[in-house]
């Protein structure tokens, strides 16, 4: 598994992130080099592109050198899944503990990281394949909705650190996140002008209702779902760390519980 917390200080790349240029310049493949060249094709194309004969072929490798690190297609599958999965889950945990020790962790703090462009997320077209491979596949389905939860969980713990009597926290985060995966369907190209400009103007318009009604908003018979969140922090072993004592004890001052209701005897 690749370390999210180096313990260098050095910032590691995930396999996503590295370019198909750098790669196909290679003259020799690592197993590595097949997983980025075999995103690349399905970001383009789609899970279906992911063939070993025609990832040879626009490689130019021959197929004896995939073989040499994967016994199968399946394989290489699965190897793309964990990839994929083990940064989602780094990098959403990475980013939502540098919001809190920041003082940031709200909805709020997260639109406004990425309206300055310093949180960057996965490659739109990567994302949408990956979606699509979900509805015909059980195990992208698992990975997909494994890194989903952990949003929505995160997300109804930030309504919460900022509104701790809020009805449906769930129901914000929902929106919330509707807002932040839909724009890529909405608008196709992500250098397009009109999706920075309606990205702004949505993500201001929500903050403001969220702000104004989180305590007031009430949806007859919707389940409450308190979400569950542990900030980490980075420790020179790279290893996360539990919250202190001294910060927990910070937190419950600044965010108090609602007083419990005594049952009438």
């Amino acid at each position: 598994m690749l370390d999210p917390f180096p313990s260098t200080g050095e910032s590691r790349r995930f396999l996503h992130e590295i370019p198909v240029a750098e790669v196909a310049a290679k003259k020799r493949w690592s197993r590595d080099d097949w997983i980025v060249y075999a995103f690349d094709a399905m970001e383009r194309e789609g899970v279906g592109a992911v063939r070993i004969e025609e990832l040879a072929r626009r490689s130019g490798r021959t197929p004896g050198s995939f073989y040499a690190h994967f016994k199968s297609r399946d394989e290489l599958l699965e190897a793309m899944l964990k990839a994929w999965t083990e940064f989602k889950l780094a990098a959403t945990m990475k980013l939502d503990s540098a919001l809190y020790r920041a003082g940031e962790f709200s909805l709020e703090g997260i639109f406004e990281r990425i309206r300055r462009g310093t949180h960057q997320t996965a490659r739109p077209g990567l994302e949408i394949a990956m979606r699509e491979w979900a509805r015909i596949d059980k195990r992208a389905r698992a990975a997909v909705t494994r890194t989903d939860m952990l949003r929505m969980n995160n997300g109804t713990a930030m309504v919460l650190a900022e509104f701790p009597n809020a009805h449906h926290p769930q129901v914000f985060t929902l929106m919330f996140l509707w807002l932040l995966r839909g724009r890529w369907m909405t608008f196709t190209d992500p250098k397009e002008k009109a999706l920075a400009e309606s990205w702004d103007l949505a993500a201001a318009a929500f903050v403001r209702m969220y702000q104004g009604m989180a305590e007031k908003f009430h949806v007859p018979g919707a389940p409450r779902w308190i979400g569950k969140f542990r900030p980490i922090s980075e420790t020179p072993a790279g290893v996360p760390a539990k919250i202190s004592e001294s910060e927990r004890a910070s937190l419950s001052k600044k965010h108090p519980k609602p007083p419990r209701k005594r049952r009438r005897r």
